[in-house]
C-alpha cells in the first residue's frame, strides 16, 4: 500500500515531476490534473518470479488496428508474448521474434493481459523497454482513471456496500498524485507494488469527479489494511513525537470502531539476543523495550544508553528478518519475560492515516466517501465539481407510498442501512400517542414557547430561540416547536409512552432505539426529539413515512394503531401539510415556486457523525403518491427539505 513503508524525510530525496504544478494556483492545478496521465510500471513481481524461476509466460491481446514500433520499424499486431529461458527475456510478436531494445504498441482502448490464473485489461499504448536480462513495462492512464483503478486494486471489495470505501481511498491517492510528493521512481510516476500503490490494471469503475480534496498538500495521505482501532499520525514514520492528536477511530452514533478487526489480534515473540542482532545494535544486553502510543515514539533501553527509534522503522527492521507480517502493525503492547519480548496488538499496516478496514465497516454503515474522508482527514478540504442542478445536496431516498413500492437511492448503496437520531421527526411518534391515549391534549392543549423551558436542575431550549409564542397542537407540529412537545413529558405516563414504542416496533417493524430516562427532563428530550440517542435507520424512516401516509389516506391498518380516529387522523394530517404552507419549510419552498398543494412531511435537524459531531438535516414526507427520506451532511432540516421537494 501506499506510503506503507517510506519515510516521509526520504520523499524529499526522490526524484519526482513536481514542475507540473509548481509556480500553479490549485485551481489551475485541478485542471491540470484532470487530464494530466500517469506513468506505471506493470506486471513487475510477476516479471521478477518470471526470472527468479524461469518458469511463466505473460500474453497480451490488443485490438483491431494496434501497431507495434520496435527500433522505428512499425507493423500491425494483434498478440505479444513474453516467455524467459535461461538467460533473457524473449518477446514474440505475432509468434515472430522482436529484438531488445524499446518497444511501443499504439492502439485504441486497452489491451488483454492474460497470466497464469488470471486476466487483466491495461490502457495503451504499452512502452517495454527490454535489454534481455531486464525487461520494463509501462503503461499510461489519465491520473482519475489510474487512481479509482488502484483504489479498486487496493481493496479488492467487489460489492455494492463497499463502494464509497473504494470511492473515498481513490480520493486520497489522486491527491497523492497532484501534491507531487509521493512519486518515488526516476523513469515513471508509480509501480504497481504496495511501495507506492497495488495496480492491476482497468477496472470497470469511474473515478467520482463531484468533489476533490483541495488542499493535498496539507493533508497527511496514508492510507493501510486496518488499525486495529486506534489511528496513528506520520510521526509513525520518523523519531520526533507526535505533533497532533489524531481523530479518534470511533463512531459516536453507531458505538462501533470501524477499523477494528477482531481476527487481526495478534501476538509475537523475539529473544531479546535475536533482536539486538536485527537491529543492528551494539549497546550491551536489552534492558527493555516501551512503545509510547502517545507520542508514537520506540524506546530501547541498554544499560548505559537509551536509543529512540521511528515506530515503522523498528517494525519494518523485524519484518525484513522474519516475514512482512511478524509485527503485523504499529498498535500493539511489549511485555518482557525472562530474555523474551513478547509483542501483543491489533491491525495491519502502519496504521496511519485511512483504515480500508474501517473505511469499508463506515460504507457498509451507510457513510459517503466525503463522510469517510471526513472521519480519517478532519483537516481535508473538498472543492465541488458540479454546480446548479447537479450540485451536491445531500442523499436521499425516494419511494412509491404503496408497501414495497420501488425505491431508488440518491447517495452511497448502503444508504438504507443508515442509522441516525430521529430528531423532530420522532414528533410524528409523539403526535400519533397523543392521538391514540391523550386526545385531549392533542384538541384542546396549548403551550406558551417563549425559547426556553426550564425543568428541574435542566434548561431546554426550542430551534427558534425567541420562541414561537402561544401554540395549539397544529402549530406545534407545523413549526416543530421543541418546547410545546418538552411540555407533554409532564403530561404523559413514560412506562405507557415506551410501551406504544414498543408496539410501533412490534407491529410496523419500525426499529427506534430509545431507552428509559430517569428525570423529567430527559423524557422531555425524547419526546420532542431532542434526545439524539434516539436513533432509527433510513429504511425505518421509508417505514414510518409509509405508515403516515396510509392514516392519512384513512386506508385500514391494523395494530396499534389500528383504532386511530377520523378527526385525530385529521389533524395530524393537516399539521404535516401546514409544514409547507406555515410551518418550517414554507419559506424556503415559497422560494423554488414549488406547488404545495400535495406536500406534506416533517423536518428534523441533528448533531450525529462518527468521530466529531456535526449539523444534519433531515426530512421525510412526499405528496399524494410518491415518498422521500432525504439527509443533508452539514444542513438543517429547512435547506434538506428544500432540497427533497425537488425531486417529488
Amino acid at each position: 500500500m501506499m506510503g506503507r513503508f517510506f519515510l516521509p524525510v526520504l520523499f524529499a530525496l526522490l526524484l519526482f515531476r513536481s514542475s507540473a504544478i509548481h509556480g500553479r494556483t490549485e485551481a489551475e492545478a485541478q485542471n491540470l490534473f484532470s487530464t494530466e496521465k500517469v506513468t506505471i510500471s506493470i506486471l513487475s513481481k510477476f516479471l521478477r518470479l518470471m526470472k527468479e524461476e524461469r518458469t511463466g509466460f505473460i500474453n497480451f491481446s490488443f485490438p483491431e488496428g494496434s501497431v507495434i514500433d520496435a527500433q522505428n520499424i512499425k507493423s500491425p499486431v494483434r498478440g505479444l508474448k513474453i516467455i524467459r529461458n535461461e538467460n533473457s527475456f524473449i518477446i514474440l510478436a505475432d509468434g515472430t521474434p522482436v529484438k531488445s531494445g524499446r518497444i511501443t504498441i499504439n492502439g485504441t482502448g486497452s489491451c488483454r493481459c492474460s497470466l497464469a490464473d488470471e486476466t487483466r485489461n491495461y490502457p495503451l499504448p504499452l512502452e517495454i523497454l527490454n535489454d534481455g536480462n531486464k525487461i520494463n513495462i509501462t503503461v499510461t492512464e489519465t491520473a482519475k482513471q489510474y487512481s479509482v483503478d488502484s483504489a479498486y486494486a487496493e481493496t479488492g471489495f467487489h460489492k455494492a456496500q463497499d463502494m464509497e470505501a473504494v470511492k473515498a481511498l481513490s480520493q486520497i491517492i489522486y491527491a497523492r498524485i497532484r501534491s507531487g510528493k509521493y512519486r518515488k521512481h526516476r523513469d515513471y510516476d508509480f509501480c504497481d507494488l504496495t511501495c507506492c500503490q497495488v495496480y492491476r490494471g482497468r477496472s470497470t469503475l469511474d473515478f467520482d469527479d463531484s468533489f476533490i480534496i483541495s488542499n493535498p498538500h496539507e493533508v497527511p495521505l496514508y492510507f493501510h489494511s486496518s488499525n486495529g482501532g486506534r489511528i496513528m499520525t506520520e510521526s509513525v514514520f520518523s523519531r520526533s513525537p507526535r505533533q497532533y492528536r489524531p481523530p479518534m477511530e470511533y463512531s459516536f452514533n453507531d458505538r462501533f470502531i470501524p477499523g477494528e478487526a477482531t481476527f487481526e489480534k495478534w501476538e509475537r515473540s523475539i529473544r531479546s539476543d535475536d533482536l539486538e542482532k536485527i537491529l543492528n545494535m551494539h549497546n550491551g544486553p536489552m534492558v527493555s523495550i516501551s512503545f509510547n502510543l502517545d507520542r508514537e515514539q520506540v524506546l530501547i533501553s541498554f544499560p548505559h544508553k537509551n536509543v529512540l527509534i521511528a515506530p515503522e522503522t523498528f517494525r519494518l527492521k523485524i519484518n525484513r528478518k522474519l516475514g512482512w507480517n511478524y509485527i503485523r502493525s504499529n498498535y500493539y503492547t511489549i511485555e518482557k519475560a525472562g530474555d523474551t519480548f513478547i509483542f501483543s496488538g491489533s491491525g495491519l499496516g502502519h496504521c496511519a492515516g485511512l483504515s480500508i478496514t474501517g473505511a469499508r465497516n463506515l460504507s457498509n454503515a451507510g457513510y459517503s466517501s466525503r463522510e469517510i474522508l471526513r472521519h480519517y482527514f478532519p483537516i481535508a478540504a473538498f472543492t465541488e465539481t458540479r454546480h446548479g442542478a447537479n450540485a451536491f445536496s445531500g442523499y436521499h431516498v425516494i419511494f412509491t407510498l404503496k408497501k414495497n413500492g420501488t425505491l431508488k437511492v440518491s447517495g452511497p448503496s448502503a444508504l438504507m442501512n443508515r442509522r441516525i437520531p430521529c430528531g423532530s421527526t420522532f414528533k410524528i411518534i409523539t403526535s400519533l400517542y397523543l392521538a391514540m391515549y391523550r386526545p385531549d391534549i392533542l384538541h384542546r392543549y396549548s403551550y406558551n414557547c417563549t425559547g426556553k423551558l426550564k425543568i428541574d436542575d435542566s434548561v431546554l431550549e426550542c430551534w427558534e430561540k425567541k420562541g414561537h409564542g402561544t401554540v395549539s397542537f397544529t402549530d406545534a407540529l407545523a413549526s416543530s416547536c421543541n418546547l410545546y412537545f418538552s411540555s407533554l413529558g409532564m403530561e404523559i405516563n413514560q412506562t405507557k409512552f415506551l410501551n406504544f414504542i414498543d408496539a410501533i416496533k412490534k407491529d410496523y417493524g419500525i426499529n427506534f432505539t430509545v431507552r428509559k430516562r430517569y428525570s423529567r427532563a430527559g423524557f422531555s428530550r425524547i419526546m420532542c426529539g431532542l434526545d439524539f440517542d434516539v436513533k432509527v435507520t433510513v429504511s425505518d424512516l421509508v417505514k414510518l413515512t409509509r405508515l403516515v401516509h396510509s392514516l392519512g389516506r384513512k386506508e385500514n391498518v391494523n395494530g396499534v394503531l389500528h383504532d386511530l380516529g377520523e378527526n385525530e387522523i385529521s389533524l395530524i394530517a393537516g399539521a404535516l401539510h401546514r409544514t409547507f404552507t406555515t410551518g418550517t419549510v414554507s419559506e424556503p419552498v415559497k422560494k423554488t415556486g414549488i406547488n404545495t398543494d400535495e406536500l406534506w412531511g416533517k423536518t428534523g435537524t441533528v448533531l450525529t457523525g462518527t468521530n466529531f459531531h456535526a449539523s444534519y438535516g433531515i426530512f421525510i414526507g412526499g405528496n399524494h403518491s410518491t415518498g422521500i427520506v432525504a439527509l443533508m451532511p452539514e444542513g438543517n432540516g429547512k435547506n434538506c427539505a428544500a432540497m427533497a421537494v425537488r425531486f417529488l
